[in-house]
């Protein structure tokens, strides 16, 4: 017998995965993974509605994209976006004041 590879652990946001539907009843078209290998899965449209640029251009992206931020400093910047409290979550003062969001242009 020939082994198959084992896969990569595969990690996927409580609130931002394949199953949350947005008010129109749409369905993630976009996965982000953060440097933990946290993947979100977000509605591209919305990234384009409430950022200037696409969220950094992320929201024309048709294959999944890496990003250079942690998991709870994006959840905490998704919270923002889709106007949700990420209080559920205890997010600490080091991931509100990172510098990752306030040097973000989106």
């Amino acid at each position: 017998l020939i082994a198959a590879p084992v896969p990569e652990a595969y990690y996927l946001s409580p609130t931002f995965n394949w199953e949350y539907a947005d008010a129109s009843g749409r369905t993630p078209d976009l996965d982000i993974i953060t440097y933990d290998r946290i993947h979100f899965a977000v509605h591209s449209a919305m990234l384009q509605e409430r950022s200037s640029n696409g969220f950094g251009g992320l929201s024309s992206a048709s294959e999944p994209v890496a990003v250079q931020l942690s998991s709870s400093v994006l959840n905490l910047l998704l919270h923002a976006v889709y106007d949700l409290s990420p209080a559920a979550y205890s997010p600490s003062w080091e991931d509100i004041g990172s510098h990752h969001i306030h040097n973000l242009h989106l």
